[in-house]
């Protein structure tokens, strides 16, 4: 069995060029799957995957066709 890698919100934070507290808003409206240990919030790799892929525009949406 293979353990899955889990973040801290400091480590995913700096992934994704934001700061700590973003990353804690983002999990506490429920826009980022994570859990907690204790007071401190852990994000996996697979849920941290899946809000960048949830976060890129889908090509054709009127935002990215540079007008």
């Amino acid at each position: 069995m293979v353990a899955e890698v889990v973040y801290t919100v400091e480590e995913v934070a700096g992934l994704l060029k934001v700061a700590p507290q973003t990353v804690r808003r983002y999990l506490v409206a429920g826009k980022m799957k994570g859990f907690k240990i204790g007071k401190d919030w852990r994000i996996t790799e697979s849920d941290l995957q899946t809000f960048v892929e949830g976060a890129r525009p889908e090509p054709g949406d009127a935002d990215t066709d540079g007008c």
